[in-house]
């Protein structure tokens, strides 16, 4: 039989149903603290993405950018480097094709991607074609990288 809880206001409750009103409310606030300790994780983890694409963007995708177009510069290609939502690209005009414009002309589109904090390569070149080239990680985008994305696209406008 169930012993009674006398509680402030002078009711009655049993020792089992207290026992286990207790157990579900500490359940609950560890769901609750769990939940708050994510969220705060998620936004922590948002703004270091954030902060390093930031510095990873001025200080390696930009300089290596303009060294590439400065080299094409040197070889009578024509380049331009220009800011996108979320990043940067590269453009790369068709050589007789003075007609097509800012974003429809061929380029490499370097962005990051906050929803994965993941750094994406996508392209547009020849006949309309576009792609995504691939995904990475702030720390695994070097100035080899993106030289390599952006002779793929040099050897598509040129062919």
């Amino acid at each position: 039989m169930a012993v009674p809880v006398e509680q402030e206001n002078g009711t009655r409750v049993s020792k089992e149903f207290d026992a286990e009103v207790d157990a579900v409310l500490r359940a609950y606030k560890a769901v609750i603290d769990q939940a708050e300790r994510q969220a705060l994780d998620a936004r922590t983890a948002a703004a270091a993405f954030t902060k390093g694409w930031d510095a990873c963007r001025s200080g390696l995708v930009l300089p290596t950018l303009n060294k590439i177009v400065a080299t094409l510069a040197e070889k009578q290609a024509v380049a331009s480097v220009a800011a996108l939502p979320n990043g940067v690209g590269l453009f790369l005009p068709y050589p007789a094709r003075a007609d097509v414009r800012g974003h429809g002309q061929p380029h490499v589109a370097i962005t990051a991607n906050h929803s994965t904090s993941r750094v994406e390569f996508k392209h547009l070149h020849g006949a309309g074609g576009s792609g995504n080239d691939g995904n990475y990680s702030i720390g695994e985008i070097t100035p080899e990288l993106i030289e390599k994305h952006v002779l793929v696209l040099v050897r598509d406008v040129y062919r």
